[in-house]
């Protein structure tokens, strides 16, 4: 009876240990089995915030492609504005260089003016000068001829003749005055010599005319009015 209860207790530990082996067994599927669910739903979860975030790189592709369209526009439009600023800097330097030449023909255009207007200056002292020094001429001749015609003219008489019917006479000139002249400075005279004197009396009232007209053209400080 003895290698039976013994053979008895070695079935009973080996069943048992059976089923201690089966329930760790199920432990370990059903441990598995809950990975494999936290497995599906994490990929799940994965898969969804991979689409989320290609969705996210294409959107920010797009935007970049559209950003670098942008900045090929901005870099053409860059190189056009350089453009044009190197093309108004080159005309800027040419107006710069075209008004230093003005500035030039215009200080020569000053220097000459001044020298031309020291030359009219000077010239028109000499022809004050020279105008003054004839005015003082003329005067002395003009002193002269009055000197020499006065006592012709102190023998003029002034008053105008009487017409027979009782009108005066009208003389329009100095000589027709002279030639109304009755007796007096030609008294004694021949025709001829009284011809001549009306002629010397003729040509010295008209230099006398002519002097008083150049006179009256100018002042008394010898500068015409």
């Amino acid at each position: 009876m003895e290698p039976l209860a013994a053979e008895n207790k070695k079935l009973k530990e080996a069943r048992n240990l059976s089923e201690k082996n089966i329930q760790r067994a199920q432990c370990e599927r059903d441990l598995a089995k809950s990975n494999a669910w936290d497995l599906e739903y994490q990929k799940g979860v994965l898969i969804e915030k991979l689409a989320t975030v290609s969705k996210l790189v294409r959107s920010q592709s797009e935007q970049l492609a559209a950003i670098s369209d942008q900045l090929k526009c901005t870099s053409e439009q860059l190189e056009r504005k350089s453009e044009q600023l190197n093309s108004v800097s080159k005309q800027k330097a040419e107006q710069d260089a075209e008004l230093g030449q003005m500035h030039q023909t215009i200080d020569q255009l000053c220097q000459e003016k001044a020298k031309e207007a020291e030359r009219a200056n000077k010239l028109a002292e000499e022809l004050k000068g020279e105008f003054l020094l004839e005015a003082k001429v003329q005067k002395e001749n003009f002193d002269t001829v009055v000197a020499a015609i006065k006592p012709v003219l102190d023998c003029i008489d002034l008053k105008m003749a009487t017409q027979h019917d009782g009108r005066q006479q009208h003389p329009n000139t100095v000589i027709q005055r002279c030639k109304s002249i009755e007796g007096g400075f030609t008294e004694g005279l021949s025709d001829a010599e009284t011809q001549q004197l009306e002629d010397e009396v003729e040509d010295a009232t008209k230099m006398l005319a002519s002097n008083i007209d150049l006179f009256r053209e100018t002042d008394g400080s010898g500068e015409a009015q």
